[in-house]
């Protein structure tokens, strides 16, 4: 009786698995009413190999975090289709007025968006609510404190966990940073330049309970100078990134 209880569920997960749709990425890419400033990036991000590498489908419901310039939200909401969702977390102290008009011109054109915004120092995203979350660039930003831009020193295993909760069982969450050197300082590498060695995000995520399922070398650039700044004009744009696809067990 066990066995085929088993042999039941098995086949559901396979005809489950068998329906999963990949989302239409380039379509979303190729669509002319982007912003124009988020196409010019199109060529150092990639969005096509990215979210087909990490396995974005259509139905999923997505959250993008610190998506509040669009770029990313742009291509996800039409790619996931009507049966997914979108949903952006913006921090409070990056949410300028001028982002906050282009956001509202966004989410009337796209039934399946909508927005969060809270206190950077005050996420909270709510349990098992999301099947794929992406940070782009902004991981190390958990290390960071700014008094000009009032956010306070954080416990980035807090906001790791806030975000593994998020993630509903057999969810995927996609990281994109900047490639710092390893044995440094995490704050003070993340003050002076912005970067952050890979195995210190993997360890975050790890001790979350994420398991890291691939990696990969799409945006990574050897000849970028990695003792800089990422504002620094030499290398703006063109950094060393890493990427990380984690799982969340089932």
């Amino acid at each position: 009786m066990k066995l085929i209880a088993w042999s039941l569920a098995a086949s559901l997960a396979v005809s489950s698995a068998a329906q999963a749709e990949p989302a239409n990425i380039a379509a979303a890419v190729a669509n002319d009413d982007r912003i124009d400033e988020n196409e010019a990036r199109d060529a150092e991000r990639m969005p096509v190999e990215v979210l087909s590498w990490a396995g974005l489908e259509k139905g999923d419901r997505v959250l993008d975090l610190f998506g509040g310039n669009l770029y990313w939200g742009e291509i996800i909401a039409p790619a996931v289709g009507e049966e997914g969702h979108l949903t952006i977390w913006q921090p409070t102290q990056f949410f300028q007025p001028g982002a906050r008009e282009a956001a509202g011109a966004f989410f009337g054109s796209q039934p399946n968006v909508s927005i969060v915004s809270t206190p950077f120092e005050g996420i909270t995203l709510g349990e098992d609510a999301y099947d794929f979350i992406l940070v782009n660039l902004n991981v190390h930003d958990f290390w960071w404190s700014s008094e000009r831009f009032g956010i306070p020193e954080m416990d980035p295993d807090r906001i790791a966990v806030e975000l593994a909760d998020a993630l509903a069982p057999g969810g995927r969450l996609l990281v994109i940073d900047h490639r710092g050197n390893a044995g440094e300082d995490v704050r003070a590498q993340v003050e002076a330049t912005h970067r952050i060695d890979p195995d210190v995000v993997a360890a975050l995520f790890g001790r979350a309970g994420l398991r890291l399922m691939e990696t990969s070398d799409l945006l990574a650039n050897p000849e970028d100078d990695r003792s800089v700044s990422v504002f620094d004009e030499k290398v703006r744009g063109n950094t060393d990134r890493f990427m990380h696809l984690y799982v969340k067990p089932e």
